[in-house]
């Protein structure tokens, strides 16, 4: 029987039709015992605690590990000379997470962004921070069906539920930037995997409306406004390579976008081969590399995890790499028990949403 003789006979023998709404919790009664949302969240609530209960006591974790002893940030001669500060902006550029799959960094990534804030803390003391922006280089989750066997991959199965982690993490980065410097724009770059169909990147602009700007496949922001010009073109990036931080598809996208643009491009940013490069010249195109918070298993080296912070003083930017305690980060890579650490990191996240989740 199709669907239009379906409507047409509850029409003859006047059958009321539901709203979606409607069918929506009859379907939440019917397929969790009768109870109502409310009561079918706070069970969901109470196996996640079960859940993250049983696995501190077996697995104790620190999400506050070290940070590295060698950082460095650039000091133009003029701020010892003269003994001023300089107006500057910041950009932080942070890609490829891949919340929601089993080889997640959390030490390794809660590392970084603790060497990130005591390098802005530094940079305070020599500059005139005007301005800061955040931008999110593609694959923040692992997203679903990426790849053939992705679902035995990932911890997390739905790609909701992999925005939700990615909500309550990116809240608590926003929390220990700000103590420094104020984000003025969160930027969302489309990466591989937020495919069309389910492009988490939308979700994460509702969530983070009106601080977050979603730019689709690429972005060429003026990071150097509003105190000069200085234009860069981020985007995700493709393509394969065992050895080399850019792939060959890559470079000829790279060359012949820059070669369409109406606008003078500085720098390219991109992300996608978790290979942390501060600069890389390309017959010509200075092009920059972010790295990834994800154990790679695909090739026998391990690719170096880190973010980039773009400096923006006095006409030239510096790209600094952000690189986490290269112990955490080795023990990490090394941990047999990796995926077992993400379940319980995992739990906390969506037990910490679900608890601040408000009520309708």
């Amino acid at each position: 029987m199709t669907e239009a003789t379906v409507r047409r006979m509850m029409d003859k023998y006047g059958i009321p039709r539901r709203s979606n709404s409607d069918a929506h919790i009859n379907y939440y009664r019917r397929t969790s015992g009768g109870q109502s949302i409310e009561e079918t969240s706070r069970s969901t609530l109470e196996s996640i605690e079960e859940l993250l209960s049983s696995l501190q006591a077996v697995t104790p974790v620190n999400y506050d590990p070290p940070s590295r002893e060698n950082l460095s940030i650039p000091i133009p001669l003029k701020c010892l000379e003269k003994n001023r500060k300089l107006d500057a902006t910041v950009t932080l550029v942070l890609s490829d997470l891949h919340l929601g799959h089993e080889n997640f960094l959390p030490d390794t990534f809660w590392s970084t962004i603790s060497n990130l804030c005591r390098m802005l803390e530094a940079i305070q003391r020599f500059y005139n921070v005007k301005r800061a922006n955040l931008v999110l280089n593609g694959d923040i989750v692992s997203g679903i069906g990426v790849y053939r066997g992705q679902e035995f991959e990932n911890i997390v199965p739905r790609g909701h539920w992999q925005v939700f982690l990615a909500e309550v993490l990116l809240r608590k980065l926003l929390g220990k930037i700000e103590k420094h410097v104020k984000i003025h724009r969160m930027y969302l770059i489309k990466g591989t995997h937020e495919t069309r169909e389910n492009n988490y990147m939308l979700y994460l602009r509702k969530i983070f409306h009106p601080l977050s700007v979603y730019s689709s496949k690429s972005l060429i922001l003026n990071i150097a406004e509003p105190i000069g010009k200085y234009n860069i073109l981020f985007t995700h990036g493709r393509g394969r390579s065992s050895y080399y931080p850019v792939s060959y598809e890559q470079v000829r996208n790279i060359w012949k976008a820059v070669r369409q643009l109406d606008v003078p491009v500085e720098k390219v940013c991109v992300g996608h081969s978790h290979w942390l490069t501060p600069e890389l010249d390309l017959e010509g195109v200075s092009v920059c590399v972010t790295g990834g918070f994800q154990k790679w298993e695909y090739t026998v080296p391990q690719r170096p995890c880190g973010m980039l912070l773009i400096l923006y003083s006095e006409g030239e930017a510096s790209i600094v790499p952000v690189r986490p305690n290269p112990d955490i980060e080795a023990r990490e890579k090394n941990e047999p028990a990796l995926e077992y650490k993400n379940m319980r990191y995992y739990a906390e996240l969506l037990a910490e949403h679900m608890k601040n989740e408000p009520a309708n």
